[in-house]
């Protein structure tokens, strides 16, 4: 991971992505029903996603990237945002997260479970620190048709290859891989909810 990756991501998220990470913020309250406590973004980026709950809910916010340079990113985003209190900016990988046990009300990621190394272990670590009413919604999307429409409109004029990448990375991770891992990570409540422009695992403790 290195400054250029963290500034390429940055950059999509803020061009083509945006309109992503507002929708969504409100989808995953509405999910979740969590609008108190801790919320965790795991492979938060730039903290988009985590600083548009935020502004939603009065919880803290704890945006977690394995990349160490997203988190000036994250902190300039929160500072930009008015988001600065109760958000911090952390680097660490998902299958070792640096907290305590059953101390995350809602744990988010969007994106970043296709890069875990070892799934199982993630999805242990997400289970150990959530709350016994914890729940951990995780996975990839974007909200609406019309989103994902708008979204590979533009991804076209700046990686035109991208939504090939996007349809074979849902094919070539079948819904059955992610029941595998869950269940290796001894989790047997769970749901996973696939639409044409989502998937998405929702996990309670």
């Amino acid at each position: 991971m290195n400054k250029e990756q963290a500034l390429g991501m940055e950059k999509i998220a803020k061009g083509p992505f945006a309109p992503i990470y507002p929708a969504m913020a409100k989808e995953l309250i509405e999910k979740s029903q969590k609008k108190n406590g801790v919320c965790l973004d795991i492979g938060g980026g730039g903290g988009q996603l985590g600083l548009n709950i935020k502004a939603l809910t009065n919880m803290e916010v704890v945006n977690l990237d394995i990349n160490p340079f997203t988190i000036d990113i994250a902190i300039e985003n929160a500072k930009e945002m008015g988001q600065t209190e109760n958000f911090q900016a952390i680097a660490a990988d998902v299958q070792a997260l640096p907290m305590e046990n059953d101390s995350i009300d809602l744990c988010v990621s969007r994106g970043s479970y296709w890069f875990w190394e070892d799934r199982a272990q993630g999805f242990r670590e997400i289970k150990r620190v959530l709350k016994k009413d914890g729940i951990a919604i995780i996975g990839c999307g974007f909200v609406s048709n019309e989103i994902l429409q708008d979204v590979i409109k533009k991804m076209a004029t700046v990686k035109p290859e991208w939504n090939e990448m996007r349809i074979n990375m849902f094919k070539n991770n079948p819904v059955e891989d992610f029941k595998r891992a869950l269940i290796e990570a001894s989790i047997d409540n769970f749901v996973i909810e696939e639409y044409s422009h989502s998937r998405w695992i929702i996990i309670r403790k």
